[in-house]
């Protein structure tokens, strides 16, 4: 399917999808559903994230539910075993096959069967403790490095790029690969003419792994750049990476931030996605966030794919956001470390914008949550004239709305953790989550002897239990209520 799609899109002159993976998830986000319809998506589910929720002590009961009701659930993903040796065997016996699959692997996930168990063990910061990756060796082929080239990506890291002499790796043609950042450049010595080494990690993303043939006559080191490529700001170094801090004025930045700013965890601005981004930016109608305010229904109805009445939704989407609330805009200028909880966070300590950009590093490690490196990439980010001058601009066309009434006073729940489990009728969890944190509370994702409260309604699961066995405090619904509604009286 993945083949023949590319082949039909190269046959449009479109550009094809680079892996499998890329490809299901651009048709799933495709604005017109006739387009996702269209491409050859299967369904192959592995595991139902809520089942402990739903009343499932396993998860390979929760599987067998799945494939009774039709479901493909693969085979593979209902092998069960408590010997190593079997898992070893399994993981060969797939290494060897996975050509043979009808998707894409790269690897076998060995699991904790018992959901209750999951909820004991827990989770890191990312990853949990009761699911282990056991990867495959990559495919690996060996080619030319042609060139070396730096991209400033939508963040504004530096990311030095190997162009290659193409070459097929694993049934996907790889003819460019990141070398991540200009420390992996000198650690492997790699320089434009050299026979190399590469790979795709986890069999999607192309890397070089090492230099088998220096070219002869030997070209130059590539060395750091100092100024951007893009804007020519003065480069800074934060760690193992090169950064443009011209966030809002670099215009290979622009895209990535003005798709921020119009994200749902932002401004919300409906209709304004990627494509359009990118649209709006080859046509020359917008430049920066502040031009997106200077959109008119006359100058995007003539475009394909638009008409008065999209054009029309657009500009009143864009024009509602005029007045945005404070934590919101906060977050859409896209501060490095800093998302959405910290947005809010800080946004309610402080009140209003000016007094957030005006902040010392002293004062913002009075909010709660914010340690040095967060503080110190806010007070870089509004301290950059480039950023300052992109603000002004944009500031002339939005008034973000003062918080100072928001700000939690001292009550009960201050300081006090809540989990959610099993559905809830007169709320969503988003509604309940901004509720508490305006009460001073706050709300997190598995239970644990630092929970004070449990709120838990029809088809409670294993958080359930984990709470009985703490001792932690239970809450109905209508006793969730009522407490918010006492502490806000």
């Amino acid at each position: 399917g993945f083949r023949k799609l590319n082949e039909r899109l190269i046959t449009e002159n479109n550009k094809p999808f680079a892996n499998p993976r890329n490809a299901a998830s651009g048709s799933l986000r495709q604005l017109d559903p006739t387009v996702t319809a269209s491409r050859p998506l299967e369904l192959f589910p592995f595991e139902l994230s809520n089942a402990d929720d739903l009343g499932y002590q396993t998860e390979s009961d929760c599987l067998a539910d799945l494939k009774r009701w039709g479901l493909r659930v693969p085979p593979e993903a209902m092998e069960q075993t408590t010997s190593q040796k079997d898992i070893e065997a399994i993981h060969r016996r797939y290494s060897e096959t996975r050509d043979r699959l009808d998707y894409e692997v790269d690897g076998i996930v060995v699991k904790v069967d018992g959901l209750p168990l999951r909820t004991k063990m827990g989770s890191r910061t990312r990853t949990p403790r009761w699911a282990v990756a056991y990867k495959f060796e990559p495919r690996q082929e060996v080619t030319r490095l042609e060139k070396l080239i730096v991209q400033v990506g939508r963040t504004g890291k530096l990311t030095p790029v190997a162009l290659l002499l193409p070459v097929d790796v694993g049934g996907v043609t790889v003819s460019r690969a990141s070398l991540h950042n200009f420390g992996e450049v000198k650690r492997l010595d790699v320089r434009a003419g050299d026979t190399v080494r590469i790979q795709r990690a986890g069999d999607v993303i192309p890397q070089v792994m090492a230099v088998i043939k220096p070219g002869e006559p030997r070209s130059e080191p590539f060395l750091a750049l100092d100024r951007c490529p893009v804007c020519r700001s003065r480069v800074v170094e934060e760690g193992a990476y090169h950064k443009c801090p011209n966030r809002l004025g670099c215009s290979a930045q622009i895209h990535g931030s003005i798709s921020h700013y119009a994200s749902r965890g932002a401004l919300d601005i409906e209709g304004l996605g990627e494509k359009t981004i990118s649209t709006f930016l080859e046509r020359g109608l917008i430049k920066d966030l502040a031009s997106v305010y200077k959109l008119s229904k006359d100058g995007i109805a003539p475009l394909e794919g638009f008409g008065e009445l999209s054009a029309n939704n657009l500009v009143t989407a864009i024009e509602n956001t005029r007045k945005p609330q404070l934590h919101r805009f906060l977050y859409g200028l896209g501060i490095p470390n800093v998302g959405d909880k910290t947005a809010a966070d800080i946004a309610r300590h402080f009140g209003t914008f000016a007094a957030i950009r005006n902040a010392t590093t002293d004062q913002l490690l009075e909010v709660e949550g914010v340690g040095p490196i967060v503080a110190r990439s806010i007070v870089d980010f509004f301290s950059n004239p480039s950023v300052g001058a992109e603000l002004n601009r944009l500031l002339e066309e939005v008034s973000p709305e003062a918080m100072e009434a928001a700000r939690p006073a001292k009550t009960e729940l201050t300081g006090k953790t809540f989990i959610f489990t099993g559905t809830m009728e007169k709320f969503s969890r988003k509604e309940a989550q901004r509720r508490i944190e305006t009460l001073g509370g706050r709300t997190g994702s598995s239970v644990s002897s630092r929970t004070d409260y449990v709120v838990h309604g029809p088809g409670a699961g294993s958080k359930l239990a984990k709470a009985h066995e703490l001792g932690i405090q239970l809450l109905d619904e209508e006793e969730f209520l009522e407490l918010i509604g006492k502490e806000s009286d």
